[in-house]
């Protein structure tokens, strides 16, 4: 079973950090991907992230005019 743990205090002991909680790390898993469903991957964040990248690519692609050809044409070279 593996579980996370400070490695500081894993490898040198407490000597080198006091930390000695251990934890399941399926547990600690499951619970990180809880807090990132709930917190995160929910509309309203999810749109308002994407409202946000749109503005900051509308707002390069106005400060360099032919990005959107370049990229198109840096794509096409990697599809070859």
């Amino acid at each position: 079973m593996h579980r996370y743990v400070c490695g500081f205090n894993h490898n040198r002991g407490a000597s080198a950090c006091s930390n000695a909680h251990k934890i399941k790390m399926q547990t600690l898993d499951a619970h990180a991907l809880d807090a990132i469903e709930q917190k995160v991957l929910r509309p309203d964040v999810l749109l308002k992230a994407a409202r946000r990248a749109s503005a900051m690519i509308r707002k390069r692609s106005g400060e360099q005019p032919d990005l959107d050809a370049r990229l198109r044409k840096e794509l096409a070279k990697t599809e070859r």
